[in-house]
């Protein structure tokens, strides 16, 4: 038997200047609100490619860590509310996890066999 797992890592620090980057965290925030109520919608995930990404880390079969970096400057104030905002709805994602094994000897192993037989018979012809 063989567990299976993925690790995703994203930095969501945007720039302002960066026009794309802010339409992608808000569809992100608005994708963390949906699932935060639980109501998601089916085109939840489409917005950008951000949320396509991030889609297994936030609303799939898997533990989801997210770190709110903050800064304790005054001009920083509106943006360290909308992070601990963010963050605060995404502590209230439910999911189920469920592991995911692999039996060694099963379908997929023994086909893989298979095509290794194959292939060293090939070039006897």
């Amino acid at each position: 038997r063989m567990l299976r797992s993925t690790v995703t890592v994203a930095d969501l620090a945007g720039s302002v200047e960066l026009r794309p980057t802010d339409a992608a965290l808000s569809a992100l925030e608005e994708v963390i609100y949906q699932l935060s109520d639980g109501k998601p919608r089916q085109d939840l995930w489409r917005r950008s490619q951000l949320t396509m990404l991030l889609r297994n880390a936030l609303g799939g079969n898997c533990r989801t860590c997210i770190l709110g970096c903050v800064s304790p400057a005054a001009s920083c104030v509106p943006q360290t509310l909308s992070t601990l905002r963010m963050v605060q709805r995404a502590r209230r994602i439910q999911v189920s996890i469920k592991s995911v094994v692999d039996s060694v000897g099963g379908p997929v192993d023994v086909l893989q066999r298979e095509i290794q037989t194959l292939k060293q018979a090939l070039p006897a012809f």
